[in-house]
């Protein structure tokens, strides 16, 4: 199978245990976070602008926080959205950016994309419990796919 086929096979599946999850767990729609699109194809040295799009319905939900699955297939978080303010991780100032507002729905930039910016990229809600010391997350059954082709 060529890489094409093996990345719409990978999606599909991905999609159908997604929705079994979904179904599985009796979330609805007002209690769940929504990412979109479900893949992005891009070449090097392009730019994300805005590409991929979480939102959320929750209320007291005030925070969007994304990851980046890693090659051992940890999330690595790449910073949060606090209401209107950004705050990436160091690791990634620069390069990626995110906007939006976090009661409601994000935007995530990725500029100059190279092979190692490929990956899965997930998002969160949360809101913080001003009672307590804990936050409370509400993860995104989604996720996007980022994926390079290599000019020959």
């Amino acid at each position: 199978l060529d890489c094409y086929t093996m990345l719409c096979l990978m999606i599909l599946t991905f999609q159908i245990l997604s929705a079994f999850v979904f179904l599985h767990t009796g979330a609805s729609q007002t209690n769940s976070v929504l990412q979109k699109p479900p893949f992005i194809i891009k070449r090097a040295d392009e730019s994300v602008v805005s590409g991929i799009y979480c939102s959320h319905k929750m209320t007291g939900h005030d925070r969007i926080l994304w990851y980046k699955q890693d090659e051992h297939k940890a999330l690595k978080l790449l910073g949060y959205l606090n209401v209107n303010f950004p705050n990436p991780e160091d690791h990634v100032k620069g390069k990626i950016s995110f906007d939006g507002d976090g009661r409601t729905h994000s935007s995530l930039s990725i500029s100059n994309l190279s092979l190692s910016d490929s990956g899965v990229y997930f998002c969160a809600a949360s809101h913080h419990n001003r009672r307590s010391t804990c936050s409370c997350y509400s993860f995104c059954l989604g996720s996007s796919v980022i994926t390079f082709t290599v000019q020959a």
